[in-house]
C-alpha cells in the first residue's frame, strides 16, 4: 500500500522530481537540416533565438522557451524534460484539470530561478553565453524525500481512508495538502540553491526554414 500511494502522490507532484528525457515521436512533416553554415548572418540569428529562448525562461514562460527548440531538444539543465515528465505522468493519471494550473505555476516560478544572469559572447563561428544558474537536478532528492516524509507522517490516517474508502477517495483527500507540503519544500530549496557560472554552447539545426536550438551543453567556471 505503501508503495501505490508513493507512486501516486509521487505522480502528483512530477513537475519537481521528473528528470527523464522526452520521448514524444514527432509525426508533423517538418524539414531539418543541421547547422553547417557559419556566415555571420546566421550566427547572429542564432544568437537572437538563444537570447529570447533565455529570456523566456527568465520570465518563467515555459511554452515559449520550447517554440525556439527542436522537438528533440536536448537540454543541459533539464528544464524542457522536466517539463515535458510532468505532463506526461499527468497525463497519465488524469490529473491535468485538478492539479495542471498548480504544477504550471510551480515550473513557472523553477524556471524564473533557473537563470539569473547572462551574457552572450561575441565569437563570430559559434553561439555561446555564459549564464548565471543553478542546477535544479539539485533539488530532485529533496522533494522526493519531502514526499516520502509527507507520507511517512500520515500514513496511519491515509491507510485508513484507503480501507474504508479507497484509494481515489485518498487521494482526493489528502493530495491537496500533500502538493501544498511540497511546492514549499520546492520553493525553499530552489530559493537556497548557489548560482554557479556556466559557459554553455548552444546547437541548432534549421526547421522549416527556422533556427531552432537542438542542444546546449555546459561547462563550469571555476571561480
Amino acid at each position: 500500500m505503501k508503495k501505490l500511494l508513493t507512486i501516486l502522490l509521487s505522480g502528483l507532484l512530477v513537475f519537481s522530481i521528473s528528470a527523464c528525457q522526452s520521448t514524444e515521436t514527432n509525426t508533423s512533416q517538418t524539414t531539418s537540416t543541421s547547422s553547417t553554415s557559419t556566415s555571420s548572418a546566421d550566427i547572429e540569428a542564432q544568437k537572437e533565438v538563444a537570447q529570447a529562448y533565455i529570456e523566456a525562461i527568465q520570465n518563467g514562460d515555459i511554452d515559449t522557451a520550447n517554440s525556439y527548440c527542436t522537438d528533440d531538444f536536448s537540454d543541459a539543465f533539464e528544464i524542457k524534460s522536466t517539463y515535458d515528465e510532468f505532463g506526461d505522468l499527468l497525463s497519465k493519471y488524469n490529473l491535468e484539470d485538478t492539479y495542471g494550473s498548480q504544477a504550471d505555476q510551480a515550473i513557472a516560478y523553477i524556471c524564473q530561478k533557473v537563470f539569473k544572469e547572462y551574457s552572450m559572447s561575441d565569437n563570430t563561428d559559434s553561439v555561446q553565453a555564459t549564464i548565471s544558474a543553478i542546477d535544479i537536478s539539485q533539488i530532485k532528492s529533496d522533494v522526493k524525500s519531502a514526499v516520502k516524509t509527507y507520507i511517512k507522517n500520515n500514513m496511519s490516517s491515509i491507510a485508513s481512508t484507503v480501507m474504508s474508502s479507497g484509494t481515489q477517495a485518498a487521494i482526493e483527500q489528502y493530495a491537496p495538502d500533500a502538493v501544498n507540503y511540497v511546492y514549499s519544500q520546492v520553493q525553499d530549496e530552489v530559493n537556497n540553491l548557489d548560482y554557479k557560472d556556466y559557459k554553455v554552447t548552444f546547437t541548432f539545426e534549421k526547421v522549416d526554414g527556422e533556427w531552432k536550438i537542438s542542444k546546449t551543453e555546459k561547462t563550469e567556471i571555476d571561480s
